[in-house]
């Protein structure tokens, strides 16, 4: 079974593999394994989506990793009105029966402002306990925090490399294969790009990949086929890439054709290659958002609110995607929103400045540069609810 169910995720087969271990994860650990680590990640999980009844269906009949996958699938993909409640619900039902990645979701959501104000107190002392409980997923958050700096953890890649190098060492010593290990080799990816080592964050990537990490053809092609300013330098790397990504089922790919050719590469373009251009992008750029990847609601917004690549210029249908991102946690989403209602006056004419300044204070939590633009609206005597909040932790930054 085990075997199985590696040569499944190996081979991009999530879906396959998430129903062949589900029956048998209650008692045996590879099956919880591969179960846990697909619902762990957006592409892994996507799949699944098609069968959301029948996840909600046992969920309900209280199968407690059910209810995690189907938390996962609203956390994901948040298209329904309700989806925050539903996953909390969800996570919570989970987490009380002992799934103690439910806990670590949780905790994320704490640190993401999801319920009114960042608590990294509770995040933190989430995250601790999930990881005492053996929530492997609990430990790569930590992991990530470290080498990204994130959530006033410090930021030390090289620390966060030698327990995984040592983590992944211990495995393959012990022939201890698990279906994590394309995840941990992205992470070490990770902390090699942090340190500036591309040589070697590319061959983690490559590792990853081989390990049944989707995501890690989309890394690999922003590392290797750009140069430091950002510019496409190696077009047939790219293009390959991007092709292994979408028969990974890594639906960034589809976000491939903007890098390939500019908006003023564009202009240069006969009137038919603008037009299927137009239509190309706005076909893949959708099918990217509506798969859960806030990218494509913001690149899509992005064009339609400049009129860029031949679109009308659009401000209503701009704000509307860039509040689909939103949903999705995004935080350029957020910022846009913000500044199209406050500073451009460009957003629809219901969106009042409270909406605006809550927008640009959404932004902040997760990470965007707006706090002159949260700070101003406090000043002026926005944000009321958040003033706590705002006095502590960014009035005198």
């Amino acid at each position: 079974m085990k075997e199985q169910l590696l040569s499944l995720i190996r081979q991009y087969k999530y879906r396959d593999a998430f129903w062949q271990a589900a029956p048998h994860v209650a008692h045996d650990v590879d099956c919880r394994d591969a179960f846990l680590r697909i619902c762990a990640f957006r592409s892994s999980i996507r799949d699944v989506y098609e069968d959301i009844d029948k996840v909600r269906e046992m969920a309900d009949a209280g199968n407690s990793y059910m209810q995690y996958a189907y938390a996962r699938l609203h956390d994901f993909f948040p298209f329904a009105n309700d989806s925050l409640q539903t996953c909390v619900k969800y996570y919570e039902d989970a987490a009380d029966k002992g799934i103690a990645d439910a806990s670590a979701c949780l905790a994320w959501l704490e640190a993401a402002g999801a319920f009114g104000e960042k608590n990294l107190v509770a995040y933190h002392d989430m995250i601790d306990k999930a990881m005492a409980e053996g929530s492997r997923r609990a430990a790569f958050m930590k992991l990530n925090d470290m080498i990204y700096g994130n959530h006033e953890v410090k930021k030390d890649p090289e620390k966060a490399r030698q327990v995984l190098l040592s983590y992944v060492s211990a495995c393959l010593s012990s022939d201890k294969e698990m279906p994590y290990m394309g995840y941990l080799y992205t992470l070490i990816a990770f902390s090699y790009e942090q340190t500036g080592d591309r040589e070697k964050a590319e061959d983690y990537y490559v590792k990853a990949a081989d390990e049944g990490m989707n995501s890690a053809y989309y890394e690999l092609a922003l590392l290797v086929c750009f140069d430091d300013e950002g510019q496409l330098d190696d077009p047939d790397r790219f293009e390959e890439l991007m092709q292994q990504a979408e028969d990974a089922g890594d639906t960034r790919c589809f976000m491939g054709l903007m890098f390939v050719v500019s908006a003023d590469e564009y202009d240069d373009l006969d009137e038919e290659n603008q037009k299927l251009m137009n239509e190309n992008l706005l076909s893949d750029l959708n099918k990217v958002w509506q798969t859960g990847e806030s990218l494509g609601a913001y690149f899509l917004g992005d064009i339609y609110e400049h009129g860029y690549y031949g679109f009308d210029q659009d401000y209503a249908e701009a704000f509307a995607l860039y509040a689909r991102g939103a949903t999705m946690y995004d935080q350029n989403c957020y910022e846009r929103m913000a500044r199209m209602i406050i500073e451009d006056g460009t957003a629809p004419e219901s969106y009042s400045k409270d909406f605006g300044y809550e927008a640009a204070y959404r932004a902040l939590i997760l990470g965007a540069d707006t706090r002159d633009l949260v700070v101003s609206g406090y000043k002026q005597g926005y944000l009321t609810s958040h003033a706590a909040a705002i006095e502590q932790y960014y009035l005198n930054e």
